[in-house]
């Protein structure tokens, strides 16, 4: 029953948590006082409570000194066990596997999605053909340029047939036409989305759906992933990466979802010193089931709302668990031991800066 007595405590105070941090984002002040409620029900009155009960309590007429001997013993014990005695402390950062041999393919010129070479998954080379657009206000310009080209040329031969005339405008004009034709052939070659290196292709989830819609120059279409090499990008956010700029980061432990038994050593640790607001995969933000909060008009679910930073992990050892580009995963990194107490409070600050700017 005492048991049950401290759990149901707990329990209580850990909805009522919940309940006011709900209230305080949608109405600060209500939750404010809400708060101050339930900090002076559960710990004032208490408090005075147990004060009364230890200086006049009628039981305790005899034993009144030992009570408070045990009382002082008792808080003495607690303090010490939440201040002085450390306990085991890391950080963890959900994160993605990347292969290091990826590339990102993009859509290079608008277009309409007309058919795809290669099937998903499928090993293809550098230069291969992944995704063929189609785009006929491109080829009516190159048409119409290319006619505005012939008609210059003949107009510089007739040119050359009389003595008076001034050829400087013309090749002026030729020369335009023929960098603005360049141009648009170039971006016709663009049409044909290849593969820029070896992989494996890995085309985005909605693709194969976006056959015959029009896609706009620079949408993601892909990747190209390379099978011998991978790394594993964690996302910290900001209130969270103060603990590691201080650190040497020697190494951790990652655990794969699906595979969250399998213990992953990592090798090497490394901070790239900036923050991002994109991340490197939408199964992190809300959107996609993680736990980044992302920007509600971003449909690709990439873009956070506040920078975070990342950490890329390099892994040695891969053979007890299947590597797959875009995997998620945990990335546990070891802190220094430190006091529960001060670990509670330095998070309980962190929520409120995050949540409310204070």
């Amino acid at each position: 029953l005492g048991s049950f007595g401290i759990a149901s405590a707990i329990y209580r105070v850990l909805v009522f948590a919940a309940i006011i941090l709900f209230i305080a984002d949608k109405f600060f002040v209500f939750g404010l006082i809400l708060a101050g409620f339930c900090l002076v029900s559960w710990t004032v009155v208490p408090v005075m409570k147990f004060v009364r009960y230890l200086s006049s309590g009628p039981s305790l007429f005899r034993n009144r000194t030992r009570a408070y001997y045990v009382t002082f013993a008792t808080l003495a014990a607690m303090a010490a066990l939440l201040f002085l005695v450390p306990f085991p402390n890391a950080l963890k950062a959900e994160g993605v596997v990347e292969s290091v041999d990826f590339t990102r393919i993009f859509c290079g010129v608008d277009g309409v999605v007309a058919g795809f070479p290669v099937p998903p998954g499928a090993q293809v080379d550098a230069h291969s053909p992944l995704v063929r657009l189609e785009n006929r206000e491109l080829q009516l310009d190159i048409e119409s340029t290319q006619g505005q080209l012939r008609e210059a040329l003949a107009l510089r031969a007739w040119a050359l047939n009389d003595s008076s005339a001034d050829l400087k405008p013309i090749d002026k004009r030729i020369a335009s036409i023929a960098s603005r034709l360049k141009d648009l052939e170039r971006k016709y070659g663009l049409l044909e989305v290849r593969a820029t290196g070896p992989g494996i292709w890995v085309p985005s989830d909605d693709l194969e759906q976006m056959k015959g819609a029009w896609v706009q120059r620079g949408s993601v279409l892909g990747d190209v992933v390379g099978q011998d090499r991978f790394r594993f990008m964690a996302v910290v956010r900001q209130r969270a990466v103060a603990d590691l700029f201080d650190r040497e980061l020697t190494g951790g432990e990652l655990r794969l979802l699906g595979e969250a038994e399998k213990i992953v050593p990592v090798s090497s640790l490394s901070i790239l010193p900036y923050e991002q607001q994109v991340l490197p995969s939408a199964s992190l933000g809300w959107r996609g089931g993680g736990k980044v909060p992302t920007a509600m008009g971003d449909q690709y679910g990439l873009r956070s709302m506040e920078p975070f930073f990342q950490i890329e992990a390099g892994m040695d050892d891969v053979s007890r668990v299947t590597m797959l580009h875009g995997r998620s995963g945990v990335l546990r990194i070891p802190l220094p031991a430190e006091p529960l107490g001060f670990q509670w409070i330095r998070a309980l600050r962190q929520i409120i800066q995050q949540r409310y700017q204070l």
